[in-house]
């Protein structure tokens, strides 16, 4: 099972890099559901952090206003790379 739950972290987080180089506005709604701590897809009730990050990263490519608030609730996130991509994008 564990093999199983690696082989899907790294596939989504290469789709969650794959959907931010793309950069189109309809990935909003899902890399935002990846990025929330429940997850997305998820076999286990915590997303990885990894899986978040990738997300977060994502979304921050992506230039739309609608970006800064699905990064809103994670300013204060307990993972440092997800706090810093919102706190960086909601500033702006």
């Amino acid at each position: 099972m564990r093999r199983v739950v690696f082989h899907l972290t790294e596939r989504l987080i290469s789709c969650c890099r794959a959907l931010g180089q793309i950069a189109d506005p309809t990935a909003i709604e899902p890399l935002a559901r990846m990025l929330a701590p429940g997850g997305f897809l998820s076999l286990r009730k915590k997303q990885s952090s990894a899986v978040r990050a990738a997300a977060g990263f994502a979304l921050a490519q992506i230039s739309d206003p609608r970006v800064v608030e699905a990064l809103a609730p994670y300013v204060d996130d307990r993972d440092p790379r997800i706090r810093q991509v919102a706190r960086v994008l909601v500033k702006k």
